[in-house]
């Protein structure tokens, strides 16, 4: 008798699927159908979104030089160029971590409206099968042609429902699931997309017109958009296809420095510690000689022209806080302790605030940088500060910014955060010589 064997397979809604094998010397289960018809199976409940994101621009400019794009979820960055769509897919689903990978193929528009196109990349030129199954595993149509390596684009057209993709060349092997919303009867076909040569397909050259990144829901995605010299952050968790705006702001100070800004509530801030250097620069011999104070090397010195050190570029420079009210760009204020309360009052509270300000991870902040999220996009950086008597101290582990708002004669009120927590300290600085950073609010 032949033996038999079960395997059960638990979709997203925790009912069982049984499949029994009979093994016999006459009869074989091809593994690969099985993960399809597993495949097939989940999707019914677990099928991938597929959202497209646009951008626009507005204010100082309405033109978009590129995006960048970062997933601070899966700490993935991509760039997505002038003109291009951002394509976000799913790679939450169950179906997706069986023995199937999407790694090599793209399918646009999806799910599917009256025709998509199928684009891969054949690691090798050769004969190549393309063929799409219904969700009974049937074969519902399928090709046949010899192309050349590189990029390959064929034309894919499908009555209503869910459908399993499958591109087989030599020495490379892909899958992927397509959804068909048509509300035509389409007849099943793929043929070469439009340009190609049905028996030798070259390698697309031109540039593509979406780029792709892997999402999975409630991710943190920044989008950072650049103009010439604007760039604007804006922070989201997309759950559809929309379009984007960027509100370009002009920030610049008197060296030409050119600032990122991003909106918190009705606040429009600076997403960039503040690094104009002025012609006049204290020597920092212990002593105030003049009334700004501008330290940026955490090396224990100051030198003026040496604008191009690592700590000065990164976590920019450490004003006084005369020096802090002289340097704000055109436009631009020094926050109100007021205005630093709105901002975290915004954010839940001092409590929480400081991990949605904080930059992810520990380039530069010490670990752990508890709660550090930066779902604000403020991307706060730990500048330290610069002691009166010659020393730098806390970079990595704490940052610190002025207000406009004087405690007493000789006191600042200040806002804090630390590495290991993720509230935003509220305080004030006894002396008003100390170097800290520098955020500016839009006037």
């Amino acid at each position: 008798m032949p033996k038999s064997e079960e395997i059960q397979f638990k979709n997203n809604n925790n009912y069982v699927i049984i499949f029994t094998i009979m093994k016999s010397k006459t009869f074989t289960l091809n593994l690969e159908i099985l993960c399809l018809l597993l495949l097939l199976i989940v999707s019914i409940n677990s099928f991938g979104f597929n959202y497209t994101i646009s951008f626009t621009g507005s204010g100082a400019s309405t033109t978009i030089d590129s995006v960048i794009v970062q997933n601070l979820t899966k700490g993935t960055t991509i760039t997505v160029p002038a003109d291009n769509v951002l394509n976000l897919i799913d790679v939450t689903t169950s179906a997706d971590n069986l023995c199937i990978s999407a790694d090599g193929i793209r399918i646009f528009p999806n799910p599917i409206k009256d025709y998509a196109n199928i684009s891969f990349y054949a690691k090798k030129g050769g004969q190549t099968q393309i063929s799409a199954y219904s969700l009974d595993g049937r074969k519902i149509i399928g090709i046949t042609e010899n192309i050349l390596q590189g990029n390959n684009t064929f034309k894919l057209s499908l009555p209503k429902g869910v459908y399993f993709i499958k591109v087989q060349g030599i020495e490379f092997s892909y899958h992927a699931k397509a959804i068909s919303e048509s509300l035509g009867n389409y007849t099943p076909n793929i043929t070469v997309s439009q340009g190609g040569n049905q028996n030798s397909i070259r390698a697309q050259k031109t540039k593509s017109e979406t780029t792709t990144m892997p999402y999975s829901t409630g991710d943190q995605l920044l989008y950072k958009g650049i103009s010439g010299n604007y760039s604007t952050i804006i922070t989201d968790k997309p759950n559809e296809s929309k379009t984007t705006n960027f509100e370009f702001v002009e920030c610049s100070d008197g060296d030409g420095n050119n600032y990122t800004v991003v909106k918190i509530g009705t606040q429009t801030w600076m997403a960039e510690n503040l690094r104009y250097l002025p012609s006049v620069v204290s020597s920092i011999t212990g002593t105030i000689v003049t009334p700004y104070c501008y330290v940026y090397d955490y090396n224990g010195t100051s030198v003026g022209t040496a604008k191009t050190i690592t700590n000065y570029t990164t976590y920019g420079v450490l004003y006084n806080w005369k020096a802090a009210m002289a340097a704000v760009p055109a436009g631009w204020h020094l926050p109100t302790d007021a205005e630093w309360t709105q901002m975290t009052d915004y954010l839940g509270g001092r409590l929480v605030a400081g991990g949605k300000l904080k930059e992810i991870g520990t380039t530069h902040w010490n670990s752990p940088n508890t709660g550090a999220s930066n779902e604000t996009g403020f991307s706060a950086l730990p500048g330290g500060q610069r002691k009166v008597v010659n020393g730098f101290e806390y970079v990595g582990s704490y940052g610190c910014w002025w207000s406009s708002d004087k405690r007493t004669p000789g006191s600042a009120w200040v806002r804090g955060l630390n590495y290991p927590d993720s509230s935003v300290g509220s305080g004030y600085s006894e002396n008003m010589e100390i170097g800290i950073s520098v955020r500016c609010i839009k006037d």
